[in-house]
C-alpha cells in the first residue's frame, strides 16, 4: 500500500544530501518464447503480463520482479500479435484485435483474469483491426481507435468497450483514418490522438459528448512515434518516420510547440514515464538500422540525453514501468545481416545515491540508509527519484526529508519515492513531498 507523507513546517538546513543520478541496462530472466509485436501490462500485483506476439503462438507469460524470472500462465483463446492490451479498473486485462495465423486481422477480444491465470472470450469488435489504440477512460470504459482492417483499409472508426456489460458499441468517427498513431488520456479526461500514416494532424475525443474534434497541428508528419503524458499535463510527442524531432502538446492552448531533438532519429521506439518525471525512450530503428541506443527526456530542461545502451538492439518490443521504478524492456527483434527474434529481457535502473556535503567535502552514499548513518540532525534534499531498500531511523536526531527536487535543486514540484519500509525507533522525522511505498 502506498502512503503519501506530506508534512510542512520550518526547515532549518544544516546538511544537504543530493542524489547521484546514473543509469544502467542489465539483463534479467528470459521468456520461454521469442515474441515480437507483443503486449506487456503491469498488473496490480506488480507482475507483468506478456501476451502473444509473433513467434509465441497463443501463449502468455508473467514476469515476477522479485525473482527476476518469467513463468507461463494460461493460454490466450487464440494466437494474436499487433494487438492492444488495456488494464481495466477491475484488475483484468482486455486484449483487442491484432492479427492471427496467416496475418489475418481479428475482430476478437478476450479478458485475462489474474486471479485465475486464465483468458476468456468477450464480445467481438465491430471491425477487425490491428495497429490500433486502446485507451482506458475515467469512466472505466476503453476507447478503441483506428487501425487497419482485413481489406487493408486504414480506419477512422472508433468503439467503446464497457466492462460492466462486456459489450462493444460504436463511438463515432475520427476526422482522419489512422494507423500506427497514438492515443493519450489527458488530465481533463479527453483523449489526444496524434499522427498516423502520412498525417501531421491531431484530434481530441471527448467522452462527455462522444465526439472527435480537430486540435492543433503537429510540426511534422509522424507515424510509429510515441506520445507520453508528462506530470505537468503536457504530452511529449517524439520521433516517428525516423525523425529526431520532438514536440509538446499543451491542452490549455490546444497547440504543439517544438522541444529539444533526440540524439538519434527513431521510430517504433518505446516511451515510459519514470517516477522522476523524465521519459525513457528505447530502441526502434531509422535508415541506419535497428537501435540499441536510448534517450532520456528532461521536461525541466526540454532536452534529451543518452542514459545508456541496451543489451540488445530492439524493434517491435515492449517496455513497462515496474513498482520499483525500474523499466522492464522485453522481446522484439533486430536485423544485423540476419533476423534475430528475441526472448530476452532487461531492466533499466536509474541509480540513486546521495551526496553528503559539509564544508565543500563531497562524498557519495549508495542508499538513503548509509546517508542517514553518516549525518547528524539536519535536512536531506532528494531529487524526484526512486530509492530502494527502505530506511530505519534509530538515533536521537531531528531529520528532515524534502523530496521531489529537479536536477538543479531549485524547485521540488514532484515527489521522491522510497520503495521499502520506513522504521522510526528513535528521533524525529519531518517529511515533505515524499512517498513511502
Amino acid at each position: 500500500m502506498t502512503r503519501l507523507l506530506t508534512v510542512f513546517g520550518i526547515i532549518a538546513a544544516a546538511l544537504f544530501f543530493m542524489p547521484k543520478t546514473g543509469s544502467t541496462f542489465t539483463a534479467t530472466g528470459s521468456m520461454a518464447y521469442t515474441r515480437k509485436m507483443l503486449s506487456a501490462t503491469t498488473l496490480p500485483s506488480g507482475k507483468v503480463l506478456v501476451a502473444g506476439g509473433e513467434g509465441a503462438d497463443d501463449t502468455a507469460e508473467l514476469y515476477d520482479s522479485a525473482g527476476g524470472s518469467f513463468s507461463l500462465t494460461g493460454d490466450m483463446t487464440l494466437y494474436r500479435h499487433q494487438h492492444a492490451a488495456t488494464l481495466l479498473t477491475n484488475g483484468k486485462v482486455l486484449l483487442t484485435g491484432g492479427r492471427t495465423t496467416g496475418y489475418t486481422p481479428l475482430n476478437k477480444a478476450e479478458l485475462y483474469d489474474p486471479a485465475t491465470g486464465s483468458f476468456s472470450a468477450t464480445d467481438d469488435l465491430f471491425s477487425a483491426r490491428y495497429n490500433h489504440t486502446a485507451t482506458l477512460l475515467p469512466t472505466g470504459k476503453v476507447l478503441i481507435t483506428g487501425g487497419r482492417d482485413g481489406s487493408s483499409n486504414t480506419l477512422n472508426t472508433a468503439e467503446l468497450y464497457d466492462p460492466a456489460t462486456g459489450q462493444f458499441s460504436a463511438a463515432g468517427l475520427m476526422n482522419a483514418s489512422r494507423q500506427n498513431h497514438t492515443a493519450t488520456l489527458l488530465h481533463n479526461g479527453t483523449v489526444l490522438i496524434t499522427g498516423g500514416a502520412n498525417l501531421d494532424t491531431a484530434e481530441l475525443y471527448d467522452p462527455d459528448t462522444g465526439l472527435f474534434s480537430l486540435t492543433g497541428q503537429m510540426n511534422a508528419h509522424r507515424e510509429d512515434h510515441s506520445a507520453t503524458l508528462l506530470v505537468d499535463g503536457r504530452v511529449l510527442v517524439a520521433g516517428g518516420n525516423g525523425l529526431k524531432t520532438a514536440e509538446l502538446y499543451d491542452s490549455a492552448t490546444g497547440q504543439f510547440s517544438a522541444t529539444g531533438e533526440m540524439n538519434t532519429g527513431r521510430q517504433n521506439q518505446t516511451a515510459t514515464l519514470l517516477p522522476n518525471g523524465k521519459v525513457l525512450l528505447t530502441g526502434g530503428y531509422n535508415a541506419g538500422g535497428h537501435l540499441a541506443s536510448s534517450e532520456l527526456y528532461d521536461p525541466d530542461a526540454g532536452t534529451f540525453s543518452s542514459p545508456g545502451v541496451l543489451t540488445s538492439a530492439r524493434i517491435n518490443h515492449s517496455a513497462v514501468l515496474l513498482p520499483s521504478g525500474q523499466v522492464l524492456i522485453a522481446a522484439g527483434e533486430y536485423y544485423d545481416g540476419a533476423w534475430n527474434d528475441l526472448n530476452t529481457a532487461e531492466l533499466y535502473t536509474q541509480a540513486a545515491g546521495a551526496y553528503y556535503s559539509i564544508g565543500g567535502d563531497m562524498q557519495v552514499y549508495p542508499s538513503l540508509q548509509e546517508a542517514y548513518d553518516s549525518m547528524g540532525s539536519g535536512t536531506m534534499q532528494l531529487q524526484a527519484l526512486t530509492f530502494t531498500g527502505g530506511l530505519q531511523l534509530d538515533r536521537d536526531l531531528a531529520v528532515v526529508l524534502v523530496g521531489g527536487y529537479d536536477s538543479d535543486f531549485t524547485l521540488n514540484p514532484r515527489y521522491t519515492v522510497v520503495d521499502g519500509t520506513l522504521i522510526i525507533s528513535a528521533g524525529t522525522l519531518t517529511v515533505e513531498r515524499l512517498i513511502i511505498r
